[in-house]
């Protein structure tokens, strides 16, 4: 059963991983954020706007931006590894196989001949 939800939770992890990097509207609607409340995206948001320190918020931005990618690259390299799914049963390769088993219809008839 794995293997059929993997692709599934994979998509979802990704999306739900990237979009907890944006909580900052929710985090500073609530109150001002500190101690376990703050998040990334805030520390670059005072860095860079309250501090006047550009460099060190842009810093917070690309080590963000690469916690990102790495979480995204384990997710994708896993997905890679994971089996594919087994095939369903093939079906008659033509119409010749099911009549030859006592098919629905016979050969010689057909709705043009009617």
């Amino acid at each position: 059963m794995w293997p059929l939800i993997a692709p599934g939770a994979a998509i979802a992890f990704a999306l739900v991983f990237v979009m907890n990097f944006g909580v900052f509207p929710s985090a500073v609607l609530v109150g001002q954020p500190a101690g376990q409340t703050r998040t990334i995206a805030i520390a670059a948001y005072q860095q860079a706007f309250e501090h006047s320190d550009m460099s060190m918020a842009s810093a917070i931005a690309v080590v963000m931006g690469l916690c990102q990618l790495l979480g995204l690259a384990i997710v994708v390299g896993l997905a890679a590894v994971s089996p594919p799914p087994a095939s369903p049963p093939s079906a008659p390769a033509s119409d010749d196989a099911v009549l030859a088993g006592g098919g629905w219809r016979s050969s010689s008839s057909s709705w043009a001949s009617r």
